[in-house]
Order: C-alpha cells, then sequence, then structure tokens
C-alpha cells in the first residue's frame, strides 16, 4: 500500500522528445459541429476573454436565396452558450466579427435590407448577441464586405467590393466609421476591370494597408493589390504583387519589424495548380521574401495569424493532401515562413477551413465547414488543438543530461537534469495551464499535491524547449 505518494508515468514514445527531433503538429483534442439541414459556415472564430469562443458565418444557406447571418458563442470546450441569427426574408451572410468589451462588431453581406442587391451590412450586439444597432451601406447593385477592424479612434475599417460605383466592374471598397458604425468617409479604388479587397490593417500613422485582388494592374491574370491609405481615405501609394497566373491576397498583419506579411493563394508559382502564398513586404510594400506552400494539386490561404514563438498559423484548404476531396489545411511557419509543421482535417468527402487563431493554453482553434460530419449540405466546424509543443531546432543547446520525470515521493515530482534556470508550464488533457514554476539546478522539485489524476504536458523553456507527457495516478 502506498499512502499519499505520487507516481508519473511516461507513455509509451512520449517520455521526453529528443531536442533535434522535426517538430510535429499538436493533436486535436475535440471537434464540435454545429448547424441544420442547410449549408451552415463558420467563416471567423475568436477567444474570448473568458476561454470561450465567438463564431461568425451564416446558417441555412439554401443556393443565393436565403440565409442567415449566424453568430455562436460557446464555452472553453466548445458547447453551445447561444445562438442568434439576423437576417430578413432573402440572403444574409456573417463574414467576420470582432470581439468588444461591451460585445461584438460583425461585418457580412445583407439582400433583406439595404439599397441594393447586395449591401455592406455592420452589427453591433451585446454580449448575449442582442442586437444594438445595425447599419447598411452600398449603393443601387452589389456591395459587399470582407473585413472590418476596429480603429484606434474606436470606429471601424471596412472593406470588400463594389459594382454600385464603377460603370465597368467592381472596385475596392472601404468604409470608416465611428463607433456607432455612422459612416465618416467611404472611397471606392481600382481601375477598369474587378479589383476587390479582402482585409485591412490600422499602420502606426492611423492610416490604413488594404490587400486584396487586381486584374486592373499588374502582370498576370490577376494580382494581389496593396493599397496603402492615409487616415481619411486619400492613396499614399499601391503595389501589385504576384506572377503571369492569377495571385489573390486574403489576410494581412502588421509584423515586430514595421512590415507586413501577406496569406493568399498562388496559381504563378508553386508546386500545383494553386498554392498558399504567403508575401513577406517592408513598411512601404517592397517585398523581402515569398513562400509557397502545397503539393501537385489545388490549396487555398485564408488566414494567417502570429504566434507567440514570433512565428505564424495559417489555415486554408488542401486537395493535395488529406483523406477527402478537400481538407482543412494548417501550417505552423516560423518567422522566416520556414515550414515547422503541416496537418490536415477533414474525411471523405469536403471540407473547407476558414480562420485560425492561437489559444491562451497554446493550442490552436479553427472553424470552417465540414460535409463529412454533421446533419446539412455543409455544418460549421470546430476544432480544438492541443498545446503546440512543438521542438525547435534553431538556437537550442543540447543538454548532457535527459530531462526526465521521475516516480516521486510526498507529493513532489523531481526533475533531473536541470542545468540552467528553465521555467517549467504544466497543461491538463483539455490544455489549460494548471501549474507554472521556475527550476533550477539548486530547486528542481515541483509540489503536485493540487493535481488531480490524469494526463499532463509539461513545457520548458530558457533554453530547454523540452517536453514531456506524463500520466499522473493518486
Amino acid at each position: 500500500m502506498m499512502s499519499g505518494i505520487q507516481k508519473f508515468f511516461c507513455t509509451l514514445g512520449l517520455v521526453v522528445l529528443p531536442l533535434m527531433v522535426k517538430a510535429q503538429a499538436p493533436d486535436t483534442l475535440w471537434t464540435r459541429v454545429y448547424g441544420g439541414l442547410q449549408r451552415d459556415i463558420g467563416n471567423c472564430v475568436h477567444q474570448t476573454s473568458d476561454g470561450a469562443y465567438i463564431i461568425a458565418g451564416v446558417y441555412g444557406q439554401f443556393s443565393s436565396d436565403y440565409g442567415s447571418l449566424y453568430l455562436l458563442k460557446t464555452d472553453s470546450n466548445g458547447n453551445k452558450v447561444w445562438s442568434k441569427l439576423y437576417g430578413g426574408p432573402s440572403w444574409d451572410w456573417g463574414e467576420e466579427v470582432e470581439v468588444l468589451a461591451d460585445g461584438y462588431v460583425v461585418v457580412g453581406v445583407t439582400r433583406s435590407f439595404g439599397s441594393g442587391d447586395n449591401d455592406v451590412w455592420l452589427l453591433k450586439t451585446d454580449l448575449n448577441g442582442d442586437t444594438l444597432w445595425t447599419r447598411t451601406f452600398g449603393g443601387v447593385y452589389v456591395d459587399f464586405s470582407k473585413a472590418v477592424q476596429v480603429t484606434s479612434d474606436s470606429g471601424f475599417i471596412i472593406v470588400g467590393g463594389t459594382n454600385s460605383f464603377n460603370p465597368w466592374d467592381f472596385d475596392v471598397y472601404v468604409i470608416k466609421t465611428d463607433f456607432q458604425g455612422h459612416p465618416i468617409w467611404s472611397r471606392t479604388y481600382g481601375g477598369d476591370t474587378t479589383d476587390e479587397a479582402s482585409d485591412v490593417c490600422e499602420t502606426s500613422d492611423h492610416g490604413f494597408l488594404v490587400v486584396g485582388f487586381t486584374r486592373s494592374y499588374g502582370s498576370g491574370e490577376g494580382d494581389i493589390y496593396l493599397l496603402r491609405l492615409a487616415s481619411n481615405g486619400d492613396t499614399l501609394w499601391t503595389k501589385t504583387i504576384g506572377g503571369d497566373d492569377s495571385d489573390c491576397g486574403n489576410k494581412i498583419l502588421p509584423t515586430s519589424d514595421g512590415g507586413y506579411i501577406i496569406c493568399g493563394s498562388t496559381s504563378s508559382f508553386g508546386a500545383g495548380g494553386s498554392d498558399v502564398f504567403v508575401v513577406k513586404i517592408d513598411q512601404n510594400g517592397s517585398v523581402i521574401w515569398t513562400k509557397t506552400y502545397g503539393g501537385t494539386d489545388d490549396e487555398g490561404g485564408n488566414s494567417i495569424q502570429k504566434t507567440s514563438d514570433g512565428g505564424y498559423v495559417i489555415i486554408g484548404t488542401t486537395r493535395s493532401f488529406g483523406a477527402g476531396k478537400t481538407d482543412i489545411y494548417l501550417i505552423k511557419i516560423d518567422s522566416l515562413g520556414n515550414t515547422l509543421w503541416t496537418t490536415t482535417f477533414g474525411q471523405s468527402d469536403y471540407e473547407l477551413g476558414y480562420s485560425v487563431e492561437q489559444t491562451s493554453d497554446q493550442g490552436y482553434i479553427l472553424v470552417g465547414a465540414t460535409e463529412s460530419y454533421g446533419s446539412g449540405a455543409y455544418d460549421v466546424w470546430l476544432i480544438k488543438t492541443e498545446p503546440d509543443i512543438s521542438v525547435k531546432e534553431e538556437g537550442v543547446k543540447r543538454t548532457s543530461h535527459p530531462i526526465v520525470p521521475r516516480v516521486c515521493f510526498g507529493d513532489l515530482l523531481i526533475i533531473s537534469g536541470i542545468e540552467h534556470k528553465t521555467e517549467v508550464k504544466i497543461f491538463d488533457i483539455l490544455g489549460k495551464e494548471v501549474m507554472r514554476r521556475e527550476l533550477s539546478p539548486q530547486s528542481s522539485k515541483i509540489p503536485v499535491h493540487s493535481l488531480s489524476t490524469g494526463v499532463y504536458y509539461l513545457l520548458f523553456k530558457r533554453g530547454f524547449p523540452k517536453t514531456a507527457k506524463v500520466v499522473l495516478i493518486k
């Protein structure tokens, strides 16, 4: 009988990852499916301050005749807390949601309201999803939005496309509003053929950098379109990026060096029909480097987000890899665009990946759509991964002694092989950080009396980026 004794048994093959091993994608922690009998798609997901998730998309889409803007709040395990539908008798769509202190702002497209065939639709809700106000923008023809960002003056910047104000084709459409959604200014940009915007970020001088797609300018069938705007919407400069075929930019982020990183798709470069395309530019829009990711078939990149290690995570869709007709494609890269790992999600049918974000436990939350699971033509698919505790090769000194958890007595976990000060974080099976400790050669004991029986992950930092997966049995 062993009263008061804690034993840590390392699971087979997962004791401690060697320092020089190739990084691996994190395992799936859980998945959730939401929807009805028609097409339901998740376009955007964010983690909220309470560790839960908010999703925006479309619900009940039947061809282009009917659908509702869909807002869904879950708890930290993906269980539905509430869901709301917004719209009228026609087709309404949610594209992106931003989390505010007092609620949410959602941008999308509406055919039910406004003055044209399609109008840009901006909605503000409270924390329970109840509508506080709505605004529409556009002319008599087709106007749509792809992204909204909260600006430094607490207003909003919206980007998309319009053919209400161009007698030839679509133009980039940019709308600046105040905090209540009232328009301050709106502008269109482009040439004689199709030009559209997909994303925007605010610059350090309170101007804006818009990314999208152009057929009016550039050298190919279509190019990435960059527009640098002043705070009042005046054009400061424009750039195109691409080759002889079709290239587009879907997401743009500011980087720590004052430049920007763009994620999209390319048919001009890469290995297949189309590939995920990532472009790093400086503050003037000059290209620093480009990377493509994909196989011999078609891939596309829909979003990119920063990760805590200075790199990025990319989500898109792939035909080259995975189990189905198309699968969700997740790529982790470092700050220079080098691939650390890739993984896919899906089964025999169609899956689409639209939005990803690193979560507070160092895992990832993904949203898109699935035909392989659920009850509809498409259903919203939410995926949570375990913490990304991958080992990096660069800049790591090999320690002469392995860091190995031992069997311990008296509610203490003893770690051997500590040669320098380092930090260890302990995560439970749900990816929640449950403990953090500073370790050193003189102090390498961790009290674990507060932990219950179960699986835990240990992540060592500060010169010892090793991991262990252990089972605590009380």
